[in-house]
């Protein structure tokens, strides 16, 4: 029985490597030791962070280790709870006695299992929930109205914290994760100190490239639609200070980079609208995983 387990889980294992390129397969341990990517995904191991390392490399992009441990433990993405099949959801038991639990969305449930069924139930309508502590909900988390979602847009805000995030709301998100600690000096590094950067910086302006220059233009004939017209150095040889943020908010090895890769995305290997918005690495709120 064992060897068909073993077997099993090798064979599974095995599946899921088959959509990763072959130059980045590896075999990886069930082991759950969680990293957070620069990215700011969770991966449960090191060596799964190290398989999307080669992915990103293989598209001349960067990712690096930002922290070990969930991404959520620095503010950033949380999950619905796996071990609770929002597929085949069960009833829960409502005389279930495993105690009382706060949800981030300001509400007490009376056990685990009925805040994992709001939580699906919110998932399926694109918001997003999750267990913020044991025990009832404070007065002070109850009286506040928190955001379970947050688009992508780019309109930046700092913190008296002296930290950038990407918009008011995930700011708000941020504030909220710590209102169960009931401790109005401490929240206060989350709220607006003024609009845009902290450091000034405009995420919104760029700065034009001419991806023509990254292309030999002795001895070889450009095809259209082809990324192989650009000679780019070697990954190996460029240093942090070559690297370029992309007005996309992906890290680039170089603008040469940059330029093949957005060769390769868009319509007939069009880069005429290549820009950047600085030289190296995207700043961490451009980033930002948004929740929902």
């Amino acid at each position: 029985m064992n060897g068909l387990l073993i077997l099993s889980c090798l064979v599974g294992s095995i599946a899921a490597q088959l959509s990763v390129p072959s130059t980045c397969q590896k075999m990886c341990t069930a082991q759950y030791s969680p990293v957070c990517g620069s990215n700011h995904i969770t991966y449960s191991n090191i060596c799964k962070l190290q398989i999307a390392q080669c992915e990103y490399k293989l598209h001349h992009r960067f990712l690096g280790l930002s922290h070990t441990g969930t991404c959520s433990s620095s503010g950033g993405t949380v999950s619905v709870p796996d071990h609770y099949d929002c597929r085949n959801p069960e009833p829960c038991d409502e005389e279930e006695t495993t105690g009382e639990v706060c949800g981030s969305d300001g509400v007490t449930y009376k056990s685990q299992c009925l805040l994992e069924q709001a939580a699906c139930g919110l998932a399926s309508a694109g918001d997003h929930m999750t267990k913020s502590h044991n025990g009832a909900c404070t007065a002070m988390e109850t009286s506040h109205e928190c955001p379970t979602k947050c688009d992508t847009t780019v309109d930046p805000v700092c913190s008296n914290a002296n930290v950038t995030y990407k918009n008011p709301c995930i700011l708000k998100q941020t504030y909220c994760r710590f209102l169960k600690y009931n401790n109005p000096t401490y929240l206060e590094r989350y709220e607006v100190n003024h609009a845009g950067t902290c450091d000034g910086s405009d995420p919104t302006k760029t700065v034009a490239v001419d991806c023509n220059q990254y292309k030999p233009h002795l001895g070889s004939v450009a095809i259209e639609g082809s990324t192989s017209t650009y000679s780019c150095p070697h990954i190996d040889s460029h240093t942090r200070s070559d690297y370029v943020c992309g007005s996309d908010g992906h890290t680039y090895y170089s603008e040469c980079y940059y330029c093949q890769h957005l060769a390769r995305v868009s319509k007939n290997g069009d880069t005429s609208g290549a820009s950047i918005l600085m030289q190296g690495v995207c700043p961490r709120y451009l980033t930002q995983h948004v929740i929902g």
